[in-house]
Parts: C-alpha cells; sequence; structure tokens
C-alpha cells in the first residue's frame, strides 16, 4: 500500500545517505553500479528482513558482496529452464553444465539466511510480546513480521509458505530494480 510505502522512507534516505558516504570516502573514481546494486538490495534487505535482521546480513562488505552474488545467482536461475525439466532423458545436461550444483548451492544458501531470518523474527516476537500485532509495532513492521502477524491470527502459513512468500517478493522487488 501506499502508507507502507511511505514507511520505508526512512530506511530509503539512510540507506542513499550511507551511499553518499561511500562514494565519498572512496576519494576517486568509484564503480557506481556496485554501490547502486549495493544500496538497492539493502533497502529491498531492510524492507523484507527489517532493519535487525538485514544488520546482521550486509554486517560487513565482504557479507554483503556474498550476499549479492547468491542473490544475482537466485534471479538467474529463476530465467533458466533446466534441460531435465523440458526434456527428462536430457537430464544429465544440467549435471554436466553445472547447473544441478548451482541450484543446490543456492537453494541450500538461501534456505539458511531465510531460516535465520525468521528464527530472529519469532525470537524478538517472543521477547517483546504480542504488541506488535496489537498495533503497537505501527509502521514498523516489516514483511516477515506481517507474515508471522497472520500465522498468528490463523492464516494457515508453516515456515515453508512463508519462506517461498519471502523468495517471491524478493524476486519481483529485484525485477523491478534490475
Amino acid at each position: 500500500s501506499a502508507r507502507r510505502v511511505l514507511s520505508f522512507r526512512r530506511v530509503r534516505e539512510e540507506e542513499a545517505a550511507a551511499l553518499v558516504a561511500r562514494v565519498r570516502a572512496a576519494g576517486g573514481a568509484v564503480d557506481l553500479v556496485e554501490h547502486l546494486t549495493a544500496y538497492s538490495n539493502t533497502v529491498v534487505s531492510r524492507a523484507v528482513f527489517g532493519d535487525e535482521s538485514a544488520r546482521g546480513l550486509y554486517g560487513d562488505v565482504d557479507r554483503g558482496r556474498v550476499l549479492r552474488k547468491l542473490f544475482d545467482d537466485f534471479v538467474e536461475l529463476l530465467g533458466q529452464e533446466p534441460m531435465g525439466e523440458l526434456l527428462p532423458w536430457l537430464g544429465w545436461v544440467d549435471a554436466l553444465n553445472g547447473m544441478e550444483v548451482k541450484v543446490q548451492r543456492t537453494f541450500e544458501a538461501l534456505d539458511g539466511i531465510l531460516e535465520k531470518v525468521i528464527d530472529d523474527h519469532r525470537r524478538r516476537r517472543r521477547e517483546v510480546g504480542r504488541q506488535m500485532d496489537d498495533g503497537g509495532g505501527g509502521d514498523h513492521r516489516d514483511f516477515v513480521d506481517v507474515l508471522l502477524a497472520d500465522m498468528d491470527a490463523g492464516v494457515q502459513l508453516g515456515t515453508i509458505e512463508i519462506k517461498a512468500i519471502i523468495l517471491v517478493r524478493m524476486n519481483r522487488a529485484y525485477m523491478l530494480l534490475y
């Protein structure tokens, strides 16, 4: 909703200020594509995962690069059709060209990240109580908070369904950005 988009204005402003600071600190010529990609990844991650979880994911520059590579691999894999899906008798081609290994590696890494984010949110919800659900959380709830609140309200969403919804949302956000 428009209200939800406005609620993330602070996130966009903070990340824009951080982007400007990183470019200034670089001094000379900079790879703006890398900086703008990092900016968009962090904004999307903070909107979906929340500030605390996103900071844990992007805690240092190397981890941010690893995550960006992981998300790039995820988006790339979404655009590919495995040969074994089209023609099952040619499934060996996927193993030969490394696609099976890349799919498995990307899935395991994304699954681990999403599991950590969901566990962090559940832990925080237990610590803070249900005040986020009764309006006490206001517009500071992120996408994972909303999904967990729906789950508590009787909507039958398990962890697997929440992970799938997050990946669909992230994919849409990244497709809009790129």
